[in-house]
């Protein structure tokens, strides 16, 4: 059992750098799961993916804050790619959990040094906006936070967690993920 389930940082990216992450994308598509498949009953929203050193650079800071703060101490080495989200009305994300950190979810990737025999051990949200209804991220059937524009959450990889249903609006986020060996 993880005693503190999340760990966010209130207003923490600035409204400037919430609309230039939001810039970065440039063609969305669907957002696909980890087969590289597209379930819209699973989750329906809009992806572009981006390497931007700023990002690694401003966030880094944060994930390394909250890893200590909250206790969990996890030996992390490396990031995923961003992702910058886009949901529309309708839009969701069902109840899942974005990585197990055991050894059966090690990253058998040999040509990349990031990601190649590490498992996911942090996730993390910014909110890079806040005029939507609905859209509500949900950790362990709570709502941690209010979704104000530039709120940061981290949580373990292995906690169930959601996106509501978007009513009206868009809902644009950041999500990472955080890398290192497995759990022993």
């Amino acid at each position: 059992m993880v005693k503190n389930k999340w760990w966010y940082f209130p207003k923490a990216i600035s409204e400037e750098d919430c609309k230039k992450i939001i810039s970065l994308a440039g063609e969305y598509r669907q957002a696909e799961l980890s087969d590289g498949k597209v379930y819209r009953d699973v989750r329906k929203c809009l992806v572009d993916g981006r390497q931007e050193q700023w990002l690694y650079d401003l966030f880094w800071p944060y994930m390394l804050g909250a890893n200590e703060q909250a206790g969990w101490k996890y030996d992390i080495e490396s990031a995923e790619d961003f992702q910058i989200l886009k949901y529309n009305k309708g839009d969701f994300y069902v109840t899942h959990e974005d990585g197990s950190g055991d050894h059966l979810s090690v990253y058998d990737m040999p040509n990349s040094k990031f990601l190649n025999n590490k498992v996911r051990k942090l996730s993390m949200v910014a909110f890079l906006s806040d005029d939507y209804e609905g859209g509500e991220l949900e950790i362990s059937g709570e709502t941690p936070m209010t979704r104000e524009v530039g709120n940061l959450i981290f949580f373990p990889s292995f906690i169930s967690h959601q996106v509501k249903p978007v009513t009206s609006g868009e809902r644009f986020s950041l999500s990472n993920w955080f890398l290192g060996p497995p759990f022993k």
